[in-house]
C-alpha cells in the first residue's frame, strides 16, 4: 500500500495504525483522578518516580507525563 504523507502509519492490513496520545500535565497526581474516577481508565503501567502513567480503557491507551519544570528555566 502506498503511503501518502510522512505522518501516516499503516498496519499490516493496510489500515491506519493505533495511536497512543501522550499528554504533558503540570501535576500528574492531580490529573489522575480525572482519568481514573471520571472517565474510567485504569493503570496499565506507571513510573511514579519519573512522573509517568500509562492508562488503558478497553484497549484505548493514553499516556500522561508530568512536565519537568527544570525544562522551563
Amino acid at each position: 500500500m502506498r503511503r501518502s504523507g510522512r505522518f501516516q502509519r499503516y498496519s499490516e492490513n493496510g489500515k491506519l495504525g493505533k495511536v497512543d496520545p501522550e499528554f504533558v500535565v503540570s501535576d500528574l497526581d492531580a490529573s489522575l483522578p480525572l482519568w481514573f474516577e471520571l472517565i474510567g481508565f485504569s493503570v496499565a503501567y506507571d513510573r511514579p518516580e519519573a512522573g509517568f502513567a500509562y492508562q488503558d480503557l478497553d484497549g484505548a491507551q493514553v499516556m500522561l507525563k508530568q512536565r519537568n519544570t527544570a525544562d522551563d528555566q
